[in-house]
């Protein structure tokens, strides 16, 4: 059995061959790192930005003036427009309380220098939510009272003598509850999440029954908070979110107890969307600096193929070889090399982005390489190869073909159009570094911030005559 003509080619010439599998791995790495990256960063930075640890920012709150001794029917009305809501894999069930304008007094009857001035809160009947108990269990009772971990000199069995407006009133200490931790922090002051006056000193927390009994003028809170930090996926869904609880706030239940709709949450995404979206723009301009460079790699190394194979091209036209299997000889050896260096970069790519990832940004970060983007990016890198290498390939097969067959006896000279783009890069490449170098603040995706990709092509393009050079020398 005769051995392809293609194989036959790749013995005589393996260096060829192998850069073009170098070449095409390149370029589907650099397709399938920087947007799978890419996306990792993007996902870590609006993870940090909704975590817990940002409550006040990241919570849907909606607001109802409470009327004196009525704490249950606002803080209802509350929680049915943010009930309206219906994505449980993102939110924890409704966080309800209701918070007093005004600050009231307390003294410890054990101990006269146990005193206090602060707000009060009332839970939603009794519940605690997750709260986080350092001493003590919550508020069950209407004379029941819990108190922040940070008031020293107040235990559980405790009474404390409050004075508000309707006068003084005796509750028993039960608990002591972490302001940091859990819904401790939306107890601890419920205004806070919204901005409004927030008080300095953490709230007395009681029931609503124990709430209602003093009278005091307030407003109820239902908050909702996320269950986990946000995921890249989940943007819309909250989005969506935000609308439905806007347009509860203008149905029954709001109309009836006055209530507005508060929340940061957009402002936070969009601070986060105008992060990404400079990242994205420079990690986009960076990754088809190299693509374009690797197709032109892989067109320079065809003509330097060509070259060496332009007699063996000419003698198959003089035997009669059809145009069919004529092409075939020129073509398939370049193809398949591409085809195995995009299958190799594609396998290293995710490979290396794994590690990458795992290394840099932590094992939490999800790691998503078979994204559409990334898989597009991956063909396009390929389609770009064979695109390069079928224009330079043409090229050569459309030349006649006693000029074909002297081409293999010409020196080898650098063509006016290389001269030109790559005079062309270098000059852009300083006139970017002089812009780097005269800017004294880069806040944005600049012309100066692209300086080290330019380096790096520019380098880049050194390195492919060095290996034109050699491919050249070893055919």
């Amino acid at each position: 059995m005769a051995t392809p003509a293609w194989l036959t080619s790749i013995r005589r010439r393996p260096a060829g061959a192998l850069s073009l599998v170098v070449l095409s791995a390149l370029a589907v790495l650099v397709s399938v790192l920087a947007p799978t990256l890419l996306r990792s960063v993007e996902q870590l930075g609006l993870a940090e930005a909704t975590s817990s640890a940002h409550l006040d920012d990241t919570a849907i709150v909606s607001v109802a003036d409470v009327d004196p001794g009525r704490m249950v029917v606002a803080a209802s009305n509350a929680r049915a427009v943010v009930s309206s809501v219906e994505s449980e894999t993102i939110w924890r069930e409704p966080v309800v309380a209701a918070e007093s304008g005004s600050p009231v007094t307390w003294v410890s009857t054990r101990d006269a220098s146990a005193t206090g001035s602060t707000r009060v809160a009332g839970l939603y009947n009794t519940d605690c939510g997750d709260v986080v108990l350092v001493a003590g269990t919550c508020p069950k009772a209407a004379t029941d009272v819990m108190v922040p971990a940070t008031d020293d000199g107040v235990v559980p069995g405790d009474v404390l003598s409050v004075t508000a407006d309707n006068g003084v009133t005796q509750l028993t200490v039960v608990g002591r509850y972490d302001t940091a931790r859990g819904d401790g922090r939306f107890y601890a002051a419920p205004s806070r999440a919204v901005s409004v006056d927030a008080p300095v000193s953490s709230d007395l927390v009681l029931t609503s029954s124990g709430f209602d009994q003093l009278l005091l003028t307030s407003k109820a809170y239902a908050a909702l908070v996320l269950a986990r930090p946000l995921a890249l996926d989940d943007l819309d869904t909250v989005y969506a979110d935000l609308d439905t609880a806007r347009e509860a706030t203008l149905g029954q239940a709001g109309a009836d107890s006055g209530a507005e709709l508060r929340t940061r949450l957009a402002d936070v995404l969009r601070r986060d969307a105008a992060q990404a979206d400079a990242a994205t723009i420079l990690a986009a301009v960076t990754a088809l600096q190299a693509l374009a460079l690797a197709w032109f790699a892989v067109a320079l190394v065809v003509q330097r193929l060509a070259r060496v194979r332009s007699a063996e091209w000419g003698l198959a036209r003089l035997r009669g070889t059809t145009r069919r299997r004529w092409l075939g000889i020129v073509f398939t050896e370049p193809a398949l090399a591409v085809l195995v260096g995009g299958v190799l970069g594609a396998l290293a790519g995710w490979a290396l982005v794994v590690v990458v990832v795992r290394g840099w940004l932590g094992a939490d970060v999800p790691v998503e390489p078979l994204q559409p983007l990334v898989v597009g990016a991956a063909a396009l890198a390929v389609v770009g190869s064979l695109v390069a290498l079928a224009a330079a390939s043409l090229r050569s097969a459309r030349v006649p073909l006693d000029e074909l067959l002297a081409r293999s006896a010409e020196p080898r000279r650098l063509g006016r159009l290389a001269v030109v783009v790559q005079a062309g890069l270098a000059l852009v490449t300083v006139v970017v570094l002089a812009s780097a170098v005269t800017q004294s603040d880069a806040t944005g995706p600049g012309v100066a911030l692209l300086a080290p990709s330019l380096v790096a092509v520019l380098v880049g393009v050194i390195g492919l005559r060095v290996v034109a050079l050699a491919v050249g020398r070893s055919t």
